[in-house]
């Protein structure tokens, strides 16, 4: 039984009551009213330990974010020798475009890796194995003569290594079937192309 209907009940008791005693003994006797039984109340719901229990809820482990790994450019040029000249400018004018970038990509910091060459495609060979294999660059560039690269073309090849050739200019490297690469590209001239313009 819910407050209302209990109130409601007593109030209906207490002036059945009190109208029977105002009655007096003149008239005659009142038939006794039998007073409504109460609705029992309805038992309460029995839950289970385990249901009214919260579910524990299990902290996530937090992830910690890892530094991303520079973007390694190894630069292979001549530094020292005859050609030292071309390679130093090669090497300052990439640092400039870096700088202009704020030396970061896609969140990733770009790392120069140079190594000097000496216009040798021997020294160049063991260079360019050393950044492959120990420097794990991302990408290979420079090679201030065409010796250089055509000396490291089948190593780049066979370790699918992504290389742009900035001023070797032989054009093979690129456009004979037989000795171009997927991944070997240039992005300076090759021989041949200013020929191609004066002769026309």
């Amino acid at each position: 039984m819910n407050r209302r209907r209990f109130l409601a009940f007593s109030v209906s008791a207490l002036a059945s009551s009190l109208l029977a005693a105002c009655g007096g003994g003149a008239g005659p006797t009142p038939t006794p009213t039998t007073a409504p039984s109460p609705t029992p109340a309805s038992a309460p719901v029995q839950t289970s330990v385990a249901a009214a229990s919260p579910t524990p809820q299990v902290a996530a482990t937090p992830t910690v974010a890892r530094p991303a790994t520079p973007f390694k450019i190894g630069v292979v040029v001549a530094q020292t020798g005859n050609l030292a000249s071309s390679g130093r400018r090669h090497i300052e004018g990439m640092q400039l475009a870096l700088d202009e970038l704020g030396n970061t990509a896609a969140g990733r910091q770009l790392q120069l890796l140079p190594a000097d060459s000496a216009g040798n495609p021997d020294q160049a060979k063991t260079h360019v194995r050393r950044l492959v294999e120990s420097d794990k660059v991302d990408v290979i560039t420079g090679f201030t003569i065409t010796p250089e690269l055509t000396a490291v073309r089948d190593y780049l090849h066979e370790q699918k290594q992504v290389t742009i050739g900035s001023i070797a200019g032989w054009p093979p490297l690129t456009r004979d079937p037989k000795v171009r690469s997927p991944y070997i590209f240039r992005s300076s001239f090759c021989q041949g192309q200013y020929e191609f313009i004066q002769a026309k």
